[in-house]
This record gives C-alpha cells, sequence and structure tokens, in this order.
C-alpha cells in the first residue's frame, strides 16, 4: 500500500504541467513623430485660433508629438513678440524655451529678458512661462526691471503682463474678472 502511494505521488510530479492562459498582446504604441529644424519661426494662436499669442523664432528645434495637438517643441536661442489681440506687447529672449500648445504655455530660461513695447522697460530674470491665454508672464529668479532712468529689484518671483504695465507676486497680482 505504501507503495502504491509514492508510486501515485511520483507519477502525479510526472504529469504535464496545466496549459499556460496566452498573454494578452501588450498594445503597440505608435513612436513618437521627432522633427528636427534648424532656423525657423512660427505663431502659436490661442485654442479657440482667433488670437495670436506669441511669435517665436530659433536656431535650433526638436518638435515631439506632432501628430498629436499634446505637441512639445523645444528650442534654442529664442527671441519673439507677445501679442494682445492684433498689437505687439513685449518682445522676448532667451538661451533656450519649450512651447506646449495645448496648453498655451511658452517656457523661456537661461537669460531672459522681456522687453515692454511701450515703456522701453526690459525684465530681467533667470526663466520665465507665459501662459497665451490669461496674457501673463510669471519670472522666476533674481527678477530685475530696468527703466531708462532706473532699475527695480524685484525679487525671485513676480507675475507681470508682458506690457509690463501690472506686476505684482502670485499672491497679489491684480486679474480683472
Amino acid at each position: 500500500m505504501r507503495y502504491l502511494l509514492v508510486f501515485l505521488v511520483v507519477l502525479a510530479g510526472c504529469a504535464a504541467p496545466p496549459a499556460a492562459k496566452p498573454a494578452k498582446p501588450k498594445p503597440v504604441e505608435k513612436p513618437t513623430t521627432i522633427l528636427k529644424s534648424n532656423s525657423g519661426e512660427t505663431v502659436a494662436f490661442a485654442p479657440d485660433k482667433k488670437e495670436r499669442m506669441w511669435n517665436v523664432r530659433w536656431e535650433r528645434a526638436e518638435i515631439r508629438g506632432v501628430e498629436t495637438k499634446k505637441s512639445v517643441t523645444d528650442l534654442e536661442v529664442v527671441n519673439g513678440e507677445f501679442f494682445r489681440g492684433d498689437a505687439v506687447q513685449g518682445t522676448y529672449k532667451a538661451d533656450s524655451g519649450r512651447a506646449e500648445q495645448e496648453a498655451s504655455k511658452l517656457y523661456l530660461s537661461g537669460n531672459v529678458s522681456v522687453t515692454a513695447i511701450p515703456f522701453k522697460a526690459v525684465l530681467t530674470c533667470r526663466s520665465a512661462t507665459y501662459d497665451g491665454v490669461k496674457k501673463e508672464l510669471r519670472a522666476v529668479g533674481n527678477v530685475v526691471v530696468t527703466f531708462p532712468d532706473g532699475r527695480i529689484e524685484l525679487g525671485e518671483e513676480i507675475v507681470a503682463t508682458p506690457d509690463l504695465t501690472r506686476i505684482g507676486t502670485p499672491e497679489t497680482f491684480f486679474r480683472p474678472k
């Protein structure tokens, strides 16, 4: 009887393992299209396509996700203009930038300067984010505004309109309703 029990245990161990369920195939991700460009220029429009947000020129660019509305463009040596309606409110320059069309934002970094058209005032900072829908510029890092007759050191972070007619801290910046 004992040998029969051992024989059955050994026989059970020799049985074929249960068939594995076929694995579900992983969805195939389409590769993101990447375009590289030397110098160029383009205009970014608001989501409603009725108003220009900014114009940008670059020396080198890499655009990812061209086939989607979530395209991201990394730019080197950038300059351009900020708009309100058809009027240029200010010009800008920076070492690098990133444009995110879906978010309506332009990120600038490295030696950022924004020149207000009406006053000839120049804002300088380490980095800035422009929200094309709100028409607001958030400047970060050693923010200074220089006027023809003087300068104001504003600290580490401010929010302003690109024409520099309104400047404030993120907590106190006036936003009309």
